[in-house]
C-alpha cells in the first residue's frame, strides 16, 4: 500500500474516534453524605457519571423508574447520557441519597433517556462525516 493511502485511512479513522466520542461528561459524586453536586445542570447529549466514592454499595433509579444503576460498589461508575431536555429527581433503593438533574433550560417531567454511549445521532453524523473527509482525502492524494 501506498504512504498516502495509510496516512489517509489514519486520518479516518481518527475522524471516526474523534467524532464518536460521546457528549462531555459530567460527574456526580457519592459520598456516605450524599450526592455532590446537586442540582447538576447539563446540556441535552451530555453524559452524568455517577462515580460511587463511599464505602457502601449503592443503587440509583430515577424516581420516573426509567433507569436503574443497578449495584454501584465502592469506586463504581455508572454513565447514562440525556436526549432530553427535562427535570430528573433520582434517588437511591434506600432513600439515603438523592439529587436533582436539569437537562437543558425547560423541565418537562417526562424525559426519554438512553443509557451509556453516544446518542445514534452523533454515531451517524461522526460516520458520515468520517466517509466524507476520507473521499476527499484519498481523491487528493490518488
Amino acid at each position: 500500500m501506498s504512504t498516502r493511502f495509510l496516512l489517509a485511512l489514519s486520518a479516518v479513522a481518527l475522524l471516526l474516534v474523534v467524532l464518536a466520542v460521546p457528549a462531555f461528561a459530567q460527574e456526580i459524586t457519592v459520598t456516605a453524605d450524599g450526592v455532590s453536586p446537586d442540582p447538576l445542570t447539563i446540556e441535552v447529549g451530555d453524559t452524568v457519571a455517577f462515580t460511587n466514592t463511599s464505602e457502601e454499595e449503592v443503587r440509583f433509579f430515577d424516581d420516573g423508574e426509567r433507569w436503574d444503576s443497578g449495584p454501584l460498589a465502592p469506586g463504581d461508575v455508572f454513565s447514562i447520557t440525556f436526549l432530553e431536555a427535562g427535570r430528573i429527581t433520582y434517588t437511591t433503593d434506600d432513600g439515603s441519597r438523592s439529587g436533582v438533574i436539569i437537562v437543558g433550560e425547560t423541565a418537562p417531567a417526562d424525559v426519554p433517556l438512553a443509557d451509556t454511549g453516544a446518542p445514534v445521532g452523533v454515531l451517524l453524523s461522526g460516520a458520515l462525516g468520517a466517509f466524507a473527509a476520507g473521499a476527499v482525502l484519498l481523491r487528493r492524494t490518488a
